[in-house]
């Protein structure tokens, strides 16, 4: 056995844990929700839990004393002795350096706990990594969310506590990795997914059976239960089944960063369709292997595995720095004017924008996406920076009339490849739509679960029929 408040310790350790300068420090990442001068009073019942809660656990099980303090993004525990913690985690074959949770191996750990004990270690995990902003909502059902946010590229770390709470019978949600599939979908060039790894389980089931040592967090979450009081709660199925019942898989883009040496080595040069996707890499015994092996050899996959951009915002310049350096560089273009309005009416009564006869389409949704935020670059409604549209689709149009002569440029290529909406100096490129074609592109190892498309080249996208015909009704 493992004792009830060692395993508490090691998931505050494994959580937070580090050695800088020869002194263990345990970072608590709290900023906003525990700041002294944004809420102080919450700051009050922090200090409580630390010194009344958590001081006299680390001296009975460890011999040890911390100090803390609080900085703008965090409060950090220190300790100068921490000895007798090294030489217990090390009787697990646990060796501590740098930052704990980037290159921690727990599973003999958690092998040695048993139901009970895991419950702890979950407990003590959850006061320094579970993010009880109220913000965080199921996707399906708006239902409150804890978060289990780490960040770093321990895939195996995530694997071992989401397996931790499938021994406990307790059903994740959802798991967001690390990795730019899951948060990059549709920009190929977006260079700021790497916002670590969330394990997101439902807040009312969480308080209820697993909960919290620190009785801040636990009071916060209780709170944010209270809001949604009256909503049904309707617990998802433990893995694989879960993904029987249901399974979405929305279309993903090729991202330039999945051969990127951050990633484990056996996640490396590999595209994800799913979050399950990646269990099955792993080899996670509860990994729903049938469901992703099935998805990936069906013909849905040209549905959901996309080899050009979805969407692509932001400056012309920078749209053109894409073409140039993919094999789009040698496309050829023509230059067609449309206004708002015949766009707008298009997509009220049609799914998808047609160029050609032999049925080269692209999503109408999509291609209003790219308008809207041409429409608020020029009007000053985002900032340089800013490349995602303000509010939703349906409401925006709605209020568009002012913008209804409006012209916009739509380049319309040779080939079934993006097309490019420009409006001054900004641009949005459209993927195509290309179900049966990208099919016939992938290529998938059914042992190692790795998918990728096999290398193309601009011919594989060439156009049988030099024959095209343009959709809109208003073409200008």
């Amino acid at each position: 056995m493992v004792g009830y408040e060692k395993s508490y310790l090691y998931g505050i350790i494994i959580g937070g844990g580090k050695i800088v300068n020869n002194r263990l420090e345990i970072v608590f990442p709290f900023n906003k929700w525990g700041n002294y001068k944004k809420n102080p009073s919450k700051a009050g019942e922090i200090s409580k839990d630390l010194i009344n809660y958590l001081k006299p656990k680390f001296k009975t099980e460890f011999n040890v004393e911390f100090t803390f303090e609080v900085s703008k993004r965090s409060w950090i525990i220190f300790f100068n002795n921490y000895v007798s913690i090294i030489k217990n985690l090390k009787s697990y074959e646990i060796d501590l350096f740098g930052r704990f949770k980037d290159n921690v191996r727990i599973i003999n750990l958690v092998n040695s706990m048993n139901k009970q004990e895991k419950m702890h270690f979950i407990a003590g995990l959850a006061d320094v990594v579970g993010s009880v902003n109220p913000q965080h909502r199921s996707f399906k059902d708006n239902k409150q969310i804890i978060s289990l946010e780490i960040s770093g590229f321990n895939y195996d770390l995530i694997k071992n506590i989401c397996c931790i709470f499938h021994d406990l019978e307790f059903p994740v949600d959802q798991i967001l990795w690390n990795h730019p599939n899951m948060h990059a979908g549709d920009n190929p060039m977006y260079e700021k997914w790497n916002k670590g790894n969330k394990i997101r389980v439902l807040a009312s089931e969480f308080i209820d059976q697993l909960t919290f040592g620190f009785n801040s967090k636990t009071e916060s979450a209780e709170k944010n239960i209270r809001s949604l009081a009256d909503e049904e709660i309707v617990l998802p199925s433990l893995c694989p089944n879960k993904f029987e019942e249901q399974f979405r898989v929305k279309q993903k883009a090729v991202h330039l960063s999945e051969m990127s040496e951050k990633l484990p080595v056996k996640i490396r040069n590999s595209h994800y369709i799913h979050m399950g996707h990646i269990c099955c890499v792993l080899d996670c015994p509860h990994a729903p292997k049938d469901v992703i092996k099935r998805e990936i050899q069906s013909e849905n996959i040209g549905h959901i595995f996309s080899y050009f951009p979805i969407n692509l915002n932001g400056p012309e310049s920078q749209v053109n720095n894409y073409i140039s350096g993919s094999i789009l560089k040698d496309e050829t273009y023509i230059a067609r004017d449309y206004k708002f309005i015949t766009l707008k009416d298009l997509f009220e009564n049609e799914e998808y924008l047609h160029f050609d006869e032999n049925d080269t389409n692209y999503s109408l949704k999509k291609v209003i996406k790219g308008l809207i935020f041409l429409i608020q670059k020029k009007y000053k409604i985002l900032t340089n920076s800013q490349t995602r549209i303000k509010g939703k689709i349906p409401e925006l149009l709605l209020d568009s009339s002012k913008y209804y002569e409006e012209i916009i440029t739509i380049k319309i290529p040779a080939h079934k490849t993006p097309i490019i909406l420009v409006l001054d100096n900004n641009a949005a490129l459209v993927g195509p739509y290309l179900k049966q074609l990208y099919r016939s592109f992938t290529e998938f190892d059914p042992q190692s679960f790795h998918l990728n498309f096999r290398g193309l080249s601009l011919e594989d996208f060439r156009v049988k029929s030099k024959q095209r015909k343009i959709n809109p009704k208003n073409k200008v």
